[in-house]
């Protein structure tokens, strides 16, 4: 599976818009971090990571901005934990496991450790 660098992304005309992302990475979060990654018209500065719908620790989910940063050949974005919970007190929305799964919210699907990067 080869990665896309900075250096193989199409340049456009226009400047990037440069964004940082507040995410929960789990499976559908995972995905289109993959989208932004490869668009030309983003420079992600970026990964702030919170506990979000999907009930899993914090760690795990940093876990996963790691994992897709490196999968996308960009292991130079920072990647930050935030929140550890609900800012505005408990959470009383789905949890999400029976769709992302009760393990590391990534459909419990390991990848092989080359895959998992620094």
């Amino acid at each position: 599976m080869e990665s896309m660098s900075a250096a193989k992304r199409p340049r456009t005309e226009s400047p990037c818009e440069k964004v940082i992302i507040d995410t929960d990475p789990g499976v559908d979060d995972f995905f289109a971090l993959c989208l932004a990654f490869a668009s030309p018209e983003l420079e992600i500065l970026g990964l702030t990571i919170v506990a979000g719908g999907n009930g899993k620790d914090v760690d795990v989910l940093a876990k996963n901005g790691r994992l897709v940063a490196h999968l996308c050949g960009r292991d130079d974005v920072p990647v930050v934990k935030g929140a550890r919970s609900c800012l505005s007190g408990e959470d009383t929305g789905s949890q999400g496991r029976d769709v992302h799964g009760p393990i590391n919210a990534l459909g419990n699907i390991e990848l092989p450790q080359h895959f998992c990067g620094p």
